[in-house]
């Protein structure tokens, strides 16, 4: 007989958020350095201020697909929990 809802992450919780929180502190960390050099940014790589805000823009919506991507493989793999 199948098992119709097998579970597949078998990680506890704390291990859970110690492989993740990296990730997340890195996100954050990169977006503090990146901000705090972008008034310099066109000066330093001799280009407009406007390419140097399309970096930043495309930073965030890479950062929010990537969480809706990897939102989906942890919904797929681990399965949600209420």
């Amino acid at each position: 007989m199948p098992i119709k809802n097998p579970r597949l992450w078998t990680y506890s919780l704390p291990i859970a958020l110690m492989l993740l929180g990296p990730f997340n502190i890195l996100a954050s960390l990169g977006m503090d350095i990146y901000l705090s050099i972008v008034p310099t940014m066109p000066e330093i790589l001799g280009t407009t201020p406007k390419v140097v805000q399309l970096t930043l823009t495309l930073y965030m919506i890479m950062l929010g697909v990537s969480q809706f991507i990897f939102g989906h493989f942890q919904t797929v793999l681990v399965g949600t929990r209420y």
